[in-house]
């Protein structure tokens, strides 16, 4: 079952300022709600497992208020895996110390779980890049965490922080390691709403700014 084609609006379940910056080059039709939900990985899960999890939850605790309206709510959850071990957004200084010290002159992963509801279907996904960190000593972990704003982000850091940025090089989706992996989100997008939208250009985008790691 398709959804009509007036169904185009977007409701994106997210507090966080970087994926509502993208929201806009996947549809000129969109809104934004704060999720009331607690970000607490469920160990029981793989890491791909936990991130739809959480990202179905916060599309949920939005959806719930606008079940009559003809939207779709998107949730999304970004976490880091190291060497089997999740790490998300920082708890305080200390723990972002900790993450970046042992980020640092290694590749890891970041998948973000993306999930899709509204009145007719419900639908999770997840989607993985690799990034690899700059070697740091401890002066220059220090220096960074003074400047960085790194409570805002899984693993303490952030592809798209020109000022700050401690990435060495990336394969992947770069919209996926800021935390909304437009090309996929766009693909399912466009297979559930019967109206053409502008081919999405924010990968390029970042990699002109970054270069190609691929």
């Amino acid at each position: 079952m398709s959804l009509s084609k007036k169904m185009i609006k977007v409701v994106l379940a997210s507090d966080s300022q970087r994926r509502r910056d993208l929201v806009p080059y996947l549809t000129g039709k969109y809104s934004f709600a704060s999720p009331k939900v607690e970000e607490i990985i469920n160990p029981n899960l793989s890491p791909a497992e936990a991130a739809m999890d959480l990202a179905d939850k916060k599309a949920r605790s939005v959806f719930h208020k606008r079940m009559l309206q003809e939207v779709i709510v998107i949730g999304c959850d970004t976490i880091i895996v190291l060497d089997g071990v999740i790490y998300g957004k920082p708890k305080n200084l200390n723990d972002a110390r900790q993450m970046i010290r042992k980020l640092q002159g290694k590749t890891h992963k970041v998948i973000t779980g993306v999930s899709f509801i509204n009145q007719i279907y419900n639908e999770t996904f997840y989607v993985e890049s690799e990034v690899t960190i700059k070697r740091l000593t401890d002066y220059a972990v220090e220096e960074y965490l003074k400047a960085a704003d790194y409570l805002e982000y899984a693993g303490g850091y952030a592809l798209q922080d020109r000022d700050f940025n401690i990435v060495e090089s990336y394969k992947g989706s770069a919209s996926n390691i800021i935390g909304f992996p437009l090309e996929k989100i766009g693909e399912r997008y466009l297979n559930r709403v019967d109206k053409k939208i502008r081919r999405l250009e924010i990968d390029r985008k970042y990699r002109e700014i970054y270069g190609d790691d691929d």
